[in-house]
Protein backbone atom coordinates (compact mmCIF):
# COMPACT_ATOMS: atom_id res chain seq x y z
CA UNK A 1 0.00 0.00 0.00
CA UNK A 2 0.94 3.71 0.30
CA UNK A 3 3.02 3.26 3.34
CA UNK A 4 4.86 0.38 2.07
CA UNK A 5 5.78 2.28 -0.77
CA UNK A 6 6.81 5.15 0.94
CA UNK A 7 8.88 3.05 3.61
CA UNK A 8 10.87 1.73 0.35
CA UNK A 9 11.44 5.57 -1.59
CA UNK A 10 12.56 6.90 1.86
CA UNK A 11 14.41 4.16 3.63
CA UNK A 12 15.03 1.31 1.65
CA UNK A 13 16.62 2.49 -1.70
CA UNK A 14 15.31 -0.26 -3.84
CA UNK A 15 10.87 -0.81 -4.81
CA UNK A 16 9.88 -4.13 -5.21
CA UNK A 17 8.99 -5.62 -9.16
CA UNK A 18 6.18 -2.43 -10.38
CA UNK A 19 3.07 -3.50 -11.75
CA UNK A 20 4.30 -3.52 -15.17
CA UNK A 21 6.87 -5.95 -15.02
CA UNK A 22 4.12 -7.89 -13.05
CA UNK A 23 1.95 -7.83 -15.40
CA UNK A 24 4.59 -8.70 -18.49
CA UNK A 25 5.70 -12.00 -16.42
CA UNK A 26 1.95 -12.49 -16.64
CA UNK A 27 1.33 -12.09 -19.97
CA UNK A 28 4.38 -14.07 -20.70
CA UNK A 29 3.82 -17.25 -18.97
CA UNK A 30 -0.06 -17.08 -20.82
CA UNK A 31 1.56 -16.54 -24.21
CA UNK A 32 4.08 -18.87 -23.74
CA UNK A 33 1.72 -21.28 -21.90
CA UNK A 34 4.71 -22.05 -19.43
CA UNK A 35 6.43 -20.76 -15.94
CA UNK A 36 9.88 -19.35 -16.55
CA UNK A 37 10.65 -20.66 -13.27
CA UNK A 38 14.13 -19.05 -12.08
CA UNK A 39 12.79 -15.83 -13.03
CA UNK A 40 9.18 -16.21 -11.32
CA UNK A 41 11.09 -17.55 -8.29
CA UNK A 42 13.40 -14.48 -8.03
CA UNK A 43 10.72 -11.94 -8.34
CA UNK A 44 8.76 -13.47 -5.71
CA UNK A 45 11.54 -13.79 -3.36
CA UNK A 46 12.54 -10.06 -4.10
CA UNK A 47 9.21 -9.21 -2.89
CA UNK A 48 9.34 -11.16 0.12
CA UNK A 49 12.58 -9.84 0.81
CA UNK A 50 11.68 -5.97 0.48
CA UNK A 51 8.07 -6.26 2.29
CA UNK A 52 10.28 -8.27 4.94
CA UNK A 53 12.22 -5.16 5.17
CA UNK A 54 9.95 -2.47 5.04
CA UNK A 55 7.52 -4.39 7.57
CA UNK A 56 10.75 -3.81 9.50
CA UNK A 57 10.73 -0.53 9.56
CA UNK A 58 7.37 0.48 10.15
CA UNK A 59 7.60 -1.61 13.01
CA UNK A 60 10.39 -0.03 14.20
CA UNK A 61 9.13 3.15 13.76
CA UNK A 62 6.17 2.23 15.64
CA UNK A 63 8.61 0.92 18.76
CA UNK A 64 10.03 4.43 19.14
CA UNK A 65 6.64 6.01 19.37
CA UNK A 66 6.09 3.42 22.14
CA UNK A 67 9.44 3.83 23.48
CA UNK A 68 10.26 -0.04 22.96
CA UNK A 69 14.34 -1.09 22.71
CA UNK A 70 15.41 -3.57 20.27
CA UNK A 71 18.74 -5.85 20.86
CA UNK A 72 22.02 -4.90 20.13
CA UNK A 73 24.45 -6.13 18.44
CA UNK A 74 28.14 -6.54 17.09
CA UNK A 75 27.79 -4.77 13.80
CA UNK A 76 29.98 -3.08 11.21
CA UNK A 77 29.20 0.28 11.45
CA UNK A 78 31.44 1.09 8.85
CA UNK A 79 29.14 -1.26 6.24
CA UNK A 80 26.22 0.17 7.44
CA UNK A 81 26.80 3.47 6.94
CA UNK A 82 27.99 2.73 3.41
CA UNK A 83 24.94 1.03 2.62
CA UNK A 84 22.88 3.27 3.82
CA UNK A 85 24.54 6.39 1.63
CA UNK A 86 24.16 3.83 -1.32
CA UNK A 87 20.37 3.17 -0.97
CA UNK A 88 19.43 7.11 -0.31
CA UNK A 89 21.10 8.16 -3.27
CA UNK A 90 19.12 5.65 -5.87
CA UNK A 91 15.97 7.92 -4.26
CA UNK A 92 16.93 11.07 -3.55
CA UNK A 93 15.34 13.99 -5.95
CA UNK A 94 17.69 17.08 -5.29
CA UNK A 95 20.28 15.46 -7.92
CA UNK A 96 22.34 18.93 -7.29
CA UNK A 97 23.33 18.35 -4.58
CA UNK A 98 26.75 16.45 -4.04
CA UNK A 99 26.96 14.34 -1.33
CA UNK A 100 31.07 13.70 -0.12
CA UNK A 101 31.68 11.02 2.03
CA UNK A 102 35.14 9.97 3.91
CA UNK A 103 33.67 6.19 5.51
CA UNK A 104 36.50 4.47 6.95
CA UNK A 105 36.12 0.97 6.66
CA UNK A 106 36.43 -1.84 9.60
CA UNK A 107 34.40 0.07 12.41
CA UNK A 108 32.51 -1.50 14.97
CA UNK A 109 30.52 -1.12 17.36
CA UNK A 110 27.51 -2.68 19.28
CA UNK A 111 24.35 -1.37 17.72
CA UNK A 112 21.07 -2.40 15.87
CA UNK A 113 21.68 -1.92 12.01
CA UNK A 114 18.02 -0.92 11.60
CA UNK A 115 18.07 1.95 13.31
CA UNK A 116 21.57 3.08 12.11
CA UNK A 117 20.46 3.12 8.81
CA UNK A 118 17.22 5.17 9.94
CA UNK A 119 19.13 7.57 11.68
CA UNK A 120 22.02 7.94 9.02
CA UNK A 121 19.19 8.52 6.25
CA UNK A 122 16.82 10.86 8.48
CA UNK A 123 19.97 13.32 8.86
CA UNK A 124 21.51 13.29 5.49
CA UNK A 125 17.96 13.99 4.06
CA UNK A 126 17.52 17.13 6.31
CA UNK A 127 21.00 18.00 5.30
CA UNK A 128 20.17 17.59 1.79
CA UNK A 129 16.78 18.99 1.83
CA UNK A 130 17.95 22.17 3.68
CA UNK A 131 20.54 23.13 0.23
CA UNK A 132 18.47 21.57 -2.31
CA UNK A 133 18.00 25.30 -3.13
CA UNK A 134 21.47 26.16 -3.47
CA UNK A 135 23.54 26.02 -6.85
CA UNK A 136 26.60 24.64 -5.07
CA UNK A 137 24.99 22.76 -2.35
CA UNK A 138 27.08 19.83 -0.43
CA UNK A 139 26.98 17.59 2.37
CA UNK A 140 29.68 16.06 3.64
CA UNK A 141 29.30 12.09 5.64
CA UNK A 142 32.74 11.26 7.90
CA UNK A 143 32.70 8.02 10.11
CA UNK A 144 36.07 7.91 11.79
CA UNK A 145 37.31 6.17 14.81
CA UNK A 146 38.60 7.49 17.84
CA UNK A 147 40.46 6.02 21.22
CA UNK A 148 36.82 5.83 22.67
CA UNK A 149 34.61 5.26 20.09
CA UNK A 150 33.39 6.09 16.48
CA UNK A 151 32.38 9.43 15.46
CA UNK A 152 29.42 10.30 12.30
CA UNK A 153 29.40 13.55 10.91
CA UNK A 154 26.91 15.03 8.76
CA UNK A 155 27.69 18.61 7.73
CA UNK A 156 26.08 20.82 5.20
CA UNK A 157 26.75 24.22 3.21
CA UNK A 158 23.33 25.85 3.93
CA UNK A 159 21.83 29.03 4.68
CA UNK A 160 21.84 28.43 8.84
CA UNK A 161 24.36 30.97 10.17
CA UNK A 162 23.43 31.82 13.87
CA UNK A 163 22.62 30.20 16.48
CA UNK A 164 18.98 31.15 16.95
CA UNK A 165 18.53 29.92 13.64
CA UNK A 166 19.74 26.45 14.74
CA UNK A 167 17.50 26.46 18.09
CA UNK A 168 14.54 26.91 15.67
CA UNK A 169 15.87 23.38 13.98
CA UNK A 170 16.59 21.83 17.16
CA UNK A 171 14.00 22.55 19.05
CA UNK A 172 12.10 20.72 16.98
CA UNK A 173 13.83 17.44 18.66
CA UNK A 174 10.96 18.25 21.23
CA UNK A 175 8.03 17.80 18.92
CA UNK A 176 5.73 14.99 19.18
CA UNK A 177 3.95 15.70 15.58
CA UNK A 178 4.01 12.61 13.66
CA UNK A 179 5.61 13.57 10.13
CA UNK A 180 8.09 16.02 8.78
CA UNK A 181 11.37 17.07 10.38
CA UNK A 182 9.73 16.41 13.97
CA UNK A 183 9.18 12.69 13.71
CA UNK A 184 12.79 12.45 11.86
CA UNK A 185 14.43 13.86 14.62
CA UNK A 186 12.56 12.37 17.31
CA UNK A 187 13.38 9.04 15.40
CA UNK A 188 17.23 10.34 15.57
CA UNK A 189 17.08 11.51 19.08
CA UNK A 190 15.41 8.38 20.03
CA UNK A 191 17.98 5.79 18.56
CA UNK A 192 21.06 8.35 20.01
CA UNK A 193 20.00 7.57 23.50
CA UNK A 194 19.14 3.81 22.82
CA UNK A 195 23.23 3.65 21.84
CA UNK A 196 24.35 6.37 24.39
CA UNK A 197 25.90 8.06 21.69
CA UNK A 198 26.49 11.89 22.22
CA UNK A 199 23.94 13.74 19.59
CA UNK A 200 25.43 17.49 18.71
CA UNK A 201 24.13 20.22 16.54
CA UNK A 202 26.64 22.58 15.82
CA UNK A 203 26.49 26.01 12.98
CA UNK A 204 29.71 25.57 11.02
CA UNK A 205 32.27 28.25 10.79
CA UNK A 206 31.19 29.17 7.29
CA UNK A 207 27.57 28.39 7.03
CA UNK A 208 25.41 25.22 7.47
CA UNK A 209 24.66 22.79 10.34
CA UNK A 210 27.29 20.12 11.45
CA UNK A 211 25.85 17.39 13.36
CA UNK A 212 27.54 14.74 14.85
CA UNK A 213 26.75 11.07 16.53
CA UNK A 214 29.66 9.88 18.89
CA UNK A 215 28.93 6.15 19.99
CA UNK A 216 31.27 4.69 22.84
CA UNK A 217 33.35 2.12 22.05
CA UNK A 218 32.86 0.39 25.69
CA UNK A 219 28.63 0.50 24.78
CA UNK A 220 27.56 -2.96 25.01
CA UNK A 221 30.40 -4.72 26.29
Amino acid sequence: GGMYSIMHTKFLGKMPPSDEEANHLTKEMITSGKINQKRFLSILGDIQTQADRADAIIKKVRAYRKSSPAAMQLINVSQTVSESLTNFSKTRTAENVAIKTSIEKGLFIRGDELEIELLVVNLVKNAVESVAKQEDGEVYVKLCGTDSGVLLSIEDNGPVKTIRELTDITEKLASTKENGLGLGLQIVKGIAEHHRAKLDFKVRDQNGVAVSVFFPRDYGK
